[in-house]
């Protein structure tokens, strides 16, 4: 009887849905865990391996399509879709990782590289205005408070207001400095930029809270 009943107890456990959860947890792997983690890890030390690979996947992924609608549909977006794709991933850097110095890395990084790359005007005002914007959005939430902030809809929304508005006038002001503006309408070309960086900014910070929960609900279960 012992035998035949710990075989059928096997068998019930195997056949069950608690060994499928038990098991789909076993299989996530540690790295992902940790990675999508809701724990506060906030600190300005040196980063780890997963925030600098978070980092770089999505720089990657801003920076390609960033090139991609540069020398495609640049001349119709004027730069509206990789204003709302920056939000994302940047709100998504900051929500997953929950260090203060990541933003400031992933605008350096992607600004330097698309320094270098995208189409002349555009190279001018690239890297300081996305460094501008990782900054701002790190010293936001820094002083906020990551692990209570960095997933409220209403603290992302002030800090992609703030940081896409620093992004705007580091743009416009060298823009205007340079010259490519007639004196003429520069109000009306600085209202038009700054409401339009600003708008797609917050929608595009809206968007990257919904990402990033739904990743971390993915990770807990």
């Amino acid at each position: 009887m012992g035998p035949n009943c710990e075989v059928v107890n096997r068998f019930r456990y195997f056949s069950s849905e608690n060994w499928l959860k038990e098991r789909k947890t076993y299989l996530l792997p540690k790295v992902i865990k940790r990675l999508y983690s809701r724990r506060d890890v906030v600190s300005v030390g040196l980063f780890s391996s997963k925030d600098l690979a978070l980092s770089s996947l999505l720089s990657a992924i801003y920076v390609g399509y960033a090139l991609l609608s540069s020398y495609t549909v640049g001349f119709l977006t004027h730069g509206a879709d990789t204003h709302l794709l920056r939000s994302i991933v940047f709100v998504d850097l900051a929500a997953l990782t929950k260090k203060t110095g990541c933003t400031s890395v992933m605008g350096f990084v992607a600004g330097l590289v698309l320094e270098f790359t995208v189409p002349v005007p555009v190279h001018l005002v690239i890297f300081p205005s996305l460094l501008a914007y990782g900054v701002t959005y790190d010293c936001f939430m820094s002083a906020m408070g990551f692990k209570q902030h960095a997933l409220k809809l209403r603290s992302v929304t002030i800090a992609t207001l703030f940081s896409s508005s620093a992004m705007a006038i580091v743009a416009l002001t060298v823009f205007t400095l340079a010259g490519f503006f007639p004196t003429q309408i520069l109000p009306t070309i600085w209202a038009s930029g700054m409401f339009r960086d600003v708008l797609m900014g917050i929608i595009g910070g809206v968007l990257g809270v919904k990402v990033a929960l739904r990743i971390t609900r993915r990770s807990r279960e």
